[in-house]
């Protein structure tokens, strides 16, 4: 778990764990945009307020990391939603369930748990 830091930390830790450049930057400005103070990787029942799932966690744990971020109104990111078929229909069925905003980038889909209207942006 990390705090929210000007020099990039976030953008530091998905590096280190292999996130490409480009989806690094874009979501250390996610956390500078919706001014998030605390995140975590591959750590699925935490309670921060931005969580990240990379590749290496498995497809079982996204229902379980939908629902602790829902629970607590923290803001998800599963990372390369259609790695295989599997994970691409766990995003499917976790995006139906979903009753606020989505967006997906193909690299990334960001699951917003606040007041934001049930829509799904597809980049």
């Amino acid at each position: 778990m990390g705090e929210n830091s000007e020099e990039g930390e976030l953008y530091h830790a998905l590096i280190s764990v292999g996130v490409p450049q480009k989806r690094a930057t874009q979501l250390q400005r996610l956390v500078t945009f919706c001014s998030v103070e605390s995140w975590a990787i591959d750590n699925p029942t935490n309670n921060s307020q931005l969580s990240i799932l990379t590749a290496d966690c498995e497809n079982g744990t996204l229902f379980e990391a939908f629902n602790s971020a829902k629970s607590n109104g923290s803001i998800l990111v599963v990372m390369q939603p259609y790695l295989d078929r599997e994970r691409r229909e766990c995003c499917r069925a976790l995006i139906e369930q979903h009753t606020s905003t989505t967006v997906d980038n193909r690299g990334y889909i960001i699951f917003f748990n606040n007041h934001l209207p049930k829509q799904h942006y597809r980049l």
